[in-house]
């Protein structure tokens, strides 16, 4: 019921209109004038697509424009911090938030983001069908979850060892969930729930 709430809120409420639109643009040039722009020019939802980049250049692009926009973040006052909060999406995650640390740069930002992002309204939502090869600090970051089915015994593994309230009746319910089923836990809602979606 909370979770249903809050995603009510996102959905009925006029203010939370730019999460129903896309704006797709392709290049990063682009994203970054979306970002600098003033307030009322600038776009509240920005994809970058990088499929088609390799591992090298993927790991670069993502670590660089989000060192730019978390450093920008703590520039700003107090006060301006809360008005308009960045919540970063990063979907097939493993590409470049890696469990080892052979970075090119040397320091993974989003573990960075992932300890300190919350007191500057810079939040991470990480999605990847291999936990196993996430950074273990930005999984231990993460306040909910939604699990899909794992066939991975390594994957299945992983998240018992690192996730909070893990039990073997999350883990049977995980292996026969069907597509549309999850596990979802954490603070969005009052206890753990078996998810089924609608296809």
């Amino acid at each position: 019921a909370t979770m249903l709430t809050r995603l009510d809120y996102f959905l009925d409420n006029p203010d939370c209109e730019f999460m129903r639109k896309s704006n797709k643009i392709d290049s990063v040039s682009k994203f970054m004038t979306e970002f600098w722009a003033n307030d009322s020019e600038k776009s509240q939802l920005v994809i970058i697509d990088t499929s088609e980049l390799s591992p090298d250049i993927l790991e670069m692009l993502t670590n660089v424009t989000s060192r730019l926009l978390f450093d920008e973040r703590k520039k700003k006052p107090g006060n301006d911090r809360t008005k308009n909060p960045v919540h970063l999406v990063l979907d097939e995650a493993h590409r470049y938030i890696k469990k080892h640390y052979e970075y090119l740069l040397k320091e993974n930002i989003f573990e960075k983001i992932a300890r300190e992002g919350r007191k500057y309204s810079f939040y991470l939502l990480v999605s990847s069908q291999r936990p196993s090869e996430l950074s273990e600090t930005v999984l231990s970051q993460c306040a909910n979850f939604i699990i899909h089915r794992i066939q991975n015994e390594n994957d299945m593994r992983y998240i018992q060892a690192h996730l909070p309230y893990f039990s073997d009746d999350f883990t049977n319910k995980i292996k026969q969930s069907i597509p549309g089923e999850a596990l979802v836990f954490g603070n969005c809602v009052s206890m753990p729930f078996h998810l089924k979606i609608q296809l």
